[in-house]
């Protein structure tokens, strides 16, 4: 007697019903996915400047002299306009002219010392605002007057915006906020 041979596959019906599943699961799981990566960002590009900002607090306070923080459009002086997503710049500001010299490269006591860049514009069309486009820290660390930048990413949602807060004393923090 010959042994049945039985196809051992799936029928149309269960197809169709694995389909019908994976879509309603796909469609649950992208939009939470899509606010997974917005908050990532924006917390990444919040601490980005943060880090920017402590490091300019720090060289300060080391070097003794002031340390100016500033929006820029091409990595190598401030800019007259715009917002801070455009980039930013860290520099040792010890002739106090706002303008990082070119001088020898080397950091010397004597010219001042571009110490980090951050190049924009910031992914997924981020805005960085701030009253000012620039920040000087005093050789203690402090500076001559608190700032407070906000940072918010198009289709901002919950609370998605980023407050970030420079006290007169030189310390930054941020806080999420309500989108507007």
């Amino acid at each position: 007697m010959l042994a049945h041979r039985y196809n051992q596959g799936f029928t149309l019906v269960e197809l169709v019903v694995t389909l019908a599943v994976a879509a309603i699961v796909m469609a649950a799981a992208v939009p939470s996915f899509q606010n997974f990566i917005q908050n990532n960002r924006i917390t990444a590009q919040a601490n980005e400047l943060v880090t920017a900002l402590n490091l300019a607090r720090s060289e300060a306070i080391k070097r003794g002299v002031p340390v100016r923080v500033c929006t820029s459009v091409n990595g190598t002086g401030c800019a007259a306009a715009g917002g801070w997503q455009q980039g930013w710049i860290v520099f040792s500001d010890i002739d106090g002219l706002g303008t990082p010299d070119t001088g020898t490269g080397q950091c010397l006591a004597t010219e001042d010392c571009l110490l980090r860049v951050v190049n924009g514009p910031l992914d997924g069309n981020a805005t960085v605002t701030a009253p000012s486009l620039f920040l000087v820290y005093q050789a203690s660390g402090m500076v001559s007057a608190a700032l407070t930048f906000t940072h918010t990413i198009p289709q901002c949602t919950g609370d998605q915006a980023r407050t970030i807060s420079v006290s007169a004393t030189g310390r930054a923090s941020v806080t999420k906020t309500p989108c507007t």
